[in-house]
């Protein structure tokens, strides 16, 4: 049996995470930070860069979920910076939904920092973090080779 017909796959985590959030009673204040990055969304690309980096785990993996949907139209030098510090974060969740977004935005902008990033999610002890740098490096395809 291999691994990954045991593995939930992608969608499954991303929606029983989103489920599990917002069942969280801090959410369920509306006028609390984590609930408005929830019910209000930015599209913004600097104001969620600086997401990345609040205080609030469920809001830095929120950040990096919706720059992940935006996917390649915001591929810019500080969009893939705050990425690439959010793999390194110290939750497992952020790390995952970085490595997500930086799949996603890698088939327009493959950098070298990029594509150490992602080689350094591949040596994470998560193992949902570590399908989600192959599913990146995957989606650079030969781009990340001539990088």
């Amino acid at each position: 049996v291999q691994d990954t017909q045991l593995s939930p796959s992608r969608d499954e985590i991303n929606s029983h995470r989103q489920n599990e959030a917002f069942r969280r009673p801090e959410i369920q204040n509306r006028n609390h930070p984590i609930s408005q990055c929830c019910f209000a969304p930015i599209h913004n690309t600097q104001q969620l860069c600086k997401t990345t980096l609040d205080e609030h785990t469920l809001i830095r993996a929120l950040a990096c979920d919706t720059l992940s949907s935006m996917g390649n139209k915001v591929a810019t030098d500080e969009v893939i910076v705050a990425l690439i510090n959010a793999v390194r974060d110290p939750d497992t969740s952020v790390r995952r939904s970085a490595c997500d977004a930086l799949g996603k935005i890698s088939e327009k902008a493959v950098t070298r920092e990029l594509i150490e990033a992602i080689i350094n999610a591949l040596r994470d002890p998560d193992a949902l973090v570590r399908r989600s740098a192959w599913f990146g490096l995957g989606k650079m395809g030969a781009k990340a080779m001539t990088e």
